[in-house]
């Protein structure tokens, strides 16, 4: 075996010293690195979590607005649809008022025909 300088051990030495160091500086910023990427990795979880239930939110509030509209549309329909049944009732009842109207003309009408065949009927029995 040859000779050894000591002046290359001691470099050898720092050499396998620094390596040490880098490679400790290497692994130290693996774990902040990885440690930075787990907590950017939470964050972007706690947002997409915070996404989703603010999604969930909006979508319970349009479901209660479209439930809202639809009773709104479903009370609309059947007040339209009572309108309606009122309007033919008013109809009915006026065409039922107009034939009374009609009937009680001539039923006055008889009746005055009729006084004046009894008053007639009594002046012909005095006659005779």
């Amino acid at each position: 075996m040859g000779y050894i300088d000591p002046k290359c051990v001691l470099v050898g030495i720092q050499c396998c010293f620094r390596f040490k160091i880098f490679t400790t500086n290497i692994t130290n910023s693996r774990l902040r690195f990885t440690s930075g990427v787990r907590l950017e990795y939470g964050r972007v979880i706690d947002e997409i979590n915070w996404c989703k239930a603010e999604l969930n939110s909006w979508k319970a509030a349009l479901n209660n607005e479209v439930r809202v509209y639809l009773d709104f549309c479903d009370r609309n329909l059947l007040l339209k649809n009572r309108e309606d049944g009122l309007k033919l009732t008013i109809h009915n009842l006026e065409a039922r008022e107009t034939e009374l109207q009609k009937t009680t003309t001539e039923l006055k009408q008889q009746f005055i025909e009729l006084q004046q065949n009894s008053i007639d009927n009594v002046n012909f029995e005095h006659d005779y």
